[in-house]
């Protein structure tokens, strides 16, 4: 029987697992490799769920569970049945949703669930960069729905701790998208954009927006590195840099791929379980081309310990990239791009944290000056 000393230097319990409740989608967006997947489309059966969750619980894998994948999580009809039973099991759960199903039942949902994290994929923070989105939701409808959420969780008083992100793609003129992808193309955009949000998430819970203060310390958002701005107690904003780590899987092949390097995937932090229950070495793997076992027949355990997993591992340990998959993922167009990923992605999977984190510190408004400044109701009949 597969146990946790078998996986030698693997320390348990890893940091996340991630788990793919659905991969259809609402939305077909450019930066994303959804519409390219030639895997087979479901949904992730609940007993399933159930054998995934009660295994890491036995065995201490994970202390978190993040719902992402190639999908809207929220298309899978039992969304929050399997999300309860992993809140319930004890393990720390976030989701990723892209906010077009947030509706006012779904929203109270969520709201009454604790989650650790509610991550919503906003991305194209503007109506023109929201085209690249592909659906058939207005822009502003859309922001309203998003509006309507911060309101519904923050007066329940949820213990969830809200995030948003923020697409960065300052550098992918230089990457190998099969379509151009233009939305946060320099630091003053992406600053720009964060601003705008700061003030329309203090508006609705309560607190003064000073730009003085706010502007100095968003002037320490990274170019680079991902960024985390803390804007209140529980509403996170974050800036990442977007990637073409999948292009190469629906265009010709990267012209110079990596065959040194490491990846932080080597300690299996990275792995994706898809909803049919394949298991995946890596969760920036769209379309099952690192596929490490299934969990059909086998449990967690003795997938991470298969030899195609083992094999991985032991690559990346010595500084080597084997994976074709892999291999394009950290290679790029040009020379320098593909040198600079190898380095960036060997420090990222032994030295560098994953963020960069800025906390803001805002003034609550007293409730009589809320008020006041609020329009007096009008019957809309």
């Amino acid at each position: 029987m597969t146990s946790l000393a078998s996986l030698k230097g693997i320390n348990f319990p890893l940091n996340r697992l991630y788990l793919e409740y659905t991969n259809f989608c609402n939305m077909a967006c450019t930066f994303c490799p959804y519409p390219y997947q030639t895997r087979k489309q479901g949904h992730l059966d609940y007993e399933l769920l159930k054998r995934i969750v009660d295994e890491v619980v036995e065995h201490n894998i994970t202390k978190e569970i993040e719902i992402t994948g190639y999908g809207e999580p929220m298309m899978n009809p039992k969304w929050d049945k399997l999300s309860q039973y992993i809140i319930d099991s004890g393990v720390n759960l976030n989701i990723t949703t892209n906010g077009l199903l947030l509706t006012e039942a779904n929203c109270k949902k969520l709201a009454e669930m604790d989650f650790n994290y509610i991550i919503i994929s906003l991305q194209t923070p503007d109506e023109e960069s929201f085209k690249i989105r592909k659906t058939s939701m207005k822009f502003q409808a859309y922001v309203e729905r998003l509006k309507k959420f911060i309101e519904i969780l923050t007066s329940r008083g949820t213990k969830s701790h809200l995030r948003f992100r923020f697409l960065n793609t300052l550098g992918t003129k230089y990457m190998s998208f099969p379509e151009k992808v233009s939305v946060l193309n320099s630091k003053d955009e992406v600053v720009s954009s964060i601003k705008e949000w700061v003030k329309i998430i203090y508006d609705i819970t309560g607190y003064r927006f000073d730009d003085e203060p706010v502007s100095e310390e968003l002037r320490k958002v990274a170019k680079l590195q991902p960024t985390m701005i803390h804007v209140t107690d529980n509403i996170t904003l974050e800036s990442y840099l977007c990637n073409d780590f999948w292009a190469y899987g629906v265009k010709e092949q990267i012209k110079y791929p990596t065959k040194y390097a490491r990846c932080r995937s080597m300690t299996l932090e990275s792995c994706l379980v898809y909803w049919n229950g394949d298991v995946s070495f890596c969760c920036a793997d769209f379309n099952n081309y690192l596929n490490i076992g299934s969990l059909e027949k086998n449990t967690l355990l003795e997938v991470f310990n298969s030899e195609q997993s083992k094999s991985l591992i032991e690559s990346f340990r010595n500084f080597q990239v084997k994976h074709p998959y892999c291999q394009n993922c950290l290679g790029g167009k040009s020379l320098f791009l593909s040198v600079t990923k190898a380095i960036a992605s060997s420090l990222y999977g032994s030295s560098l944290s994953e963020f960069q984190e800025i906390t803001l510190h805002p003034t609550r408004i007293k409730q009589e000056q809320i008020s006041e400044s609020l329009p007096e109701e009008q019957d809309v009949a």
